[in-house]
């Protein structure tokens, strides 16, 4: 059965629309937080093989708890070093990398595919030549929301010869060749391509695979190394959490291995796994990244947090501000079908929460956000 590409859950936008119906409060720090007992009742009514979360409070992180076995019908517990599936909570990651090589001069906002890949020109569908970074990494397009070319399977993406960054380039092509679902620039598509095609945009002008390159301009200045592409765990091995799915109401695990996860041409779309406490480190610098730089100048990260073709989202994040917030909030959810994550930033009051799980569907996207949601309700919202 053919796999679908990752997601992205709107039900997140529900949640943080009706919480502020409440009132807010005016401070958290007097709050109690207990993920362990949250975590264990939403695991328990979900049946999850691992539930895990991380809370930011004023900046830092107060609490990490992680829930349940890295493997369903297997003992071993998974532990908060364990590292997790995100999903396409990975595109705010390329938007950010492709951040810095705007700052470092390598290609501009308004820079075209057909500037970096000149080559392209009479080979693909005349409208995509205007197409810019902004538009690829806003949804904006007009690249159709179906990961695959017409007429290629998942494993046939999955069997794209060469190096990622080749089978990205192979991938551009076929993408691109194909009419646009809207003119680029007026409508709103999701679109793993469009991330897909700004990572061999940043390829391309630094001669170097994309993985390499989140490595070295934004994993490796936050001091993350857990992170990594891909499935968890080593093949044959409980060594982290293995991905599950359900199959008639039956767990159904899932080894990992190079066709255990979505294929490697759209790795900038949402391939990334790591520790909770390192994508905590991710989350702060974003939180703080504002007023206070650090990875990034201040400037370019209030350009990665604005609408520039208004509604809701852009530059890997779904924007919003829910009163609570005191102002803007930051989220997105993730999965491959085989994993779920979330994460939701309120910059101006320094918070965060980040929840995860090893296993993908429709009891994943209804356990995680509960867990979002009634984290929010307990620290911002009066009773």
């Amino acid at each position: 059965m053919e796999k679908r590409s990752f997601y992205f859950n709107y039900s997140i936008i529900a949640l943080t629309l009706l919480i502020p119906i409440a009132g807010f409060a005016q401070s958290s720090k007097s709050r109690s937080y207990d993920l362990d007992s949250l975590l264990r009742a939403v695991r328990a009514r979900y049946d999850l093989p691992a539930l895990g979360a991380a809370l930011i409070v004023d900046g830092k992180v107060v609490e990490t708890e992680v829930i349940g076995v890295r493997k369903y019908g297997d003992t071993t517990r998974a532990t908060i070093n364990d590292t997790w599936h995100i999903g396409s909570d990975t595109k705010s990651m390329t938007a950010t990398l492709l951040g810095k090589l705007v700052e470092l001069g390598k290609l501009r906002w308004e820079t075209k595919i057909i500037d970096v890949f000149p080559e392209l020109i009479g080979k693909i569908d005349t409208a995509f030549n205007r197409v810019t970074l902004e538009m690829l990494l806003c949804h904006h397009s007009g690249i159709k929301g179906d990961s695959w070319p017409s007429g290629m399977t998942y494993d046939a993406a999955l069997d794209i010869p060469g190096s990622p960054r080749e089978q990205r380039i192979t991938y551009m092509r076929a993408m691109l060749a194909e009419p646009p679902a809207a003119p680029p620039g007026t409508t709103y598509i999701y679109s793993n391509a469009g991330f897909a095609i700004a990572g061999a945009m940043a390829e391309r002008v630094m001669d170097r695979a994309f993985e390499d390159l989140l490595n070295e301009f934004v994993f490796r200045p936050l001091s993350i190394t857990s992170a990594g592409f891909g499935s968890m765990n080593t093949p044959g091995k409980v060594d982290e959490p293995w991905q599950h799915t359900r199959s008639n109401g039956a767990h159904v695990p899932i080894d990992g291995g190079p066709r255990s996860d979505n294929p490697e041409a759209i790795t900038p779309a949402g391939r990334v796994h790591l520790s909770l406490g390192d994508w905590c480190k991710y989350a702060i610098a974003h939180l703080q990244g504002e007023t206070a730089g650090g990875l990034l100048r201040p400037a370019t990260f209030i350009k990665l947090h604005s609408l520039p073709f208004g509604g809701q989202y852009g530059f890997g994040w779904l924007i919003i501000e829910p009163k609570w917030a005191n102002g803007k909030a930051l989220a997105h959810d993730g999965s491959n079908n085989q994993n779920y994550a979330s994460i939701f930033l309120a910059p101006n009051l320094k918070f965060g929460i980040l929840v995860v799980t090893n296993e993908g569907g429709e009891e994943a996207s209804a356990a995680v956000p509960i867990v979002v949601s009634s984290i929010i309700k307990k620290l911002w919202v009066k009773k």
